[in-house]
């Protein structure tokens, strides 16, 4: 028991020395794909069964882009960028367009992923949990996805991982929101 509790305080330690790294490569000014690079590398080495991308929304298209997925292969990341951000539009252009957590326990039986099951299955991806990321005020702005290798829901261990990159992933995506505001305002 008291080896249990070093290895979860040790665990948590690290986490929040992450969570202090991230936060002063943002208030530092590095760029974003650095940051959202450095958030899901965090992510994979704490749950190395699953995978992670971040998906931006662009409102004047109603469209998500890929902006960071260090470990999915190439070709998954070309097939879900500019997904809709609609209903039925996949894992993470449903949870944007709901601005609800989405969960897709089995991605080859999902009757939403028709398009994706082919892809999905190429590259070992068995389940998504799709995270909206909200700004300040509450406006979505994109969407954090953990992808396991194995149907089922996100193991219950995983879930505060999740919570802790879509807070990340919000504080960035929201900087760089604001920033774009400021640059636009000086031109």
């Amino acid at each position: 028991l008291y080896v249990q509790d070093v290895t979860a305080r040790r665990r948590a330690e690290r986490r929040a020395e992450r969570q202090i790294a991230v936060l002063e490569m943002i208030a530092a000014g590095r760029p974003l794909a650095e940051v959202l690079h450095a958030v899901l590398t965090l992510v994979e080495a704490e749950a190395p069964d699953v995978r992670a991308s971040v998906l931006v929304a662009d409102h004047e298209t109603g469209r998500l882009r890929h902006a960071a997925a260090p470990a999915l292969p190439d070709a998954f990341t070309r097939a879900i960028d500019g997904l809709p951000i609609a209903e039925r539009s996949g894992v993470c252009g449903t949870a944007a367009h709901r601005a609800t957590p989405v969960v897709v326990e089995d991605v080859a039986a999902d009757p939403t992923l028709a398009g994706f099951h082919a892809l999905a299955d190429a590259h070992a991806l068995r389940s998504c949990t799709s995270t909206p990321v909200y700004a300040a005020d509450g406006t979505v702005l994109g969407t954090v996805a953990l992808y396991g290798r194995a149907p089922g829901r996100l193991a219950a261990e995983h879930e505060p991982l999740l919570a802790f990159a879509t807070h990340l992933v919000g504080i960035a995506l929201d900087r760089e929101r604001i920033e774009a505001g400021r640059r636009a305002e000086l031109e």
